[in-house]
């Protein structure tokens, strides 16, 4: 079966990979772990490009999901090395296992949360579960290794991050990004 998913892959083909992967394994996205699965490849790939002018050795990638992120991004840049953390144990088991082959991927079971403020990564990418979005952005901001952050956030969340003084969208998250990040 993993032949078929990676086939799928290779092909670019995301919304059968993931409908194939959830229907043989009798997986779905568990709203409480605010699970979302990518399916579009134009989306995939604005991540994976995303990183082309980024030249760090490791990349730390929050929540592996079903793994179309970290296997593009395997195949991509073969030099570096993707370590991607996932929290859901069931999920975690089938994706180990039908993209354990990739060599520059290391899988690991836990909660990013509890890595994220730790890790001696410079690059992070996360297509971030909505609840979490914040919760993410802060703890990144406050680790001083972390100097490039690709993160696929919500439109209400971008909204917030590039919040004006007076707005409605203005607010906690908007100074903090103000004066911690750079926005692009």
């Amino acid at each position: 079966m993993s032949e078929s998913l990676l086939k799928l892959l290779d092909e670019g083909k995301l919304l059968k990979y993931t409908r194939l992967f959830l229907l043989t394994y009798g997986l779905r996205a568990r709203k409480k772990l605010g699970q979302n699965f990518i399916v579009s490849k134009r989306v995939v790939n604005s991540y994976v490009e995303s990183l082309k002018e980024i030249h760090n050795p490791m990349i730390l990638e929050v929540g592996t999901g079903l793994g179309a992120i970290t296997y593009f991004i395997a195949k991509r840049y073969p030099d570096r090395t993707i370590v991607t953390i996932e929290k859901d144990p069931l999920i975690y088991d089938v994706v180990k296992n039908v993209l354990g082959s990739l060599s520059n991927a290391v899988f690991v079971l836990g909660d990013a949360l509890n890595v994220l403020q730790e890790a001696r990564v410079s690059t992070i990418i996360s297509s971030t579960p909505y609840q979490l979005s914040t919760e993410i952005l802060l703890r990144a901001a406050r680790n001083n290794s972390i100097n490039n952050a690709v993160l696929g956030v919500q439109r209400e969340v971008a909204q917030r991050l590039v919040g004006k003084p007076g707005s409605e969208n203005y607010g906690r998250i908007s100074v903090i990004s103000k004066l911690f990040l750079n926005i692009g």
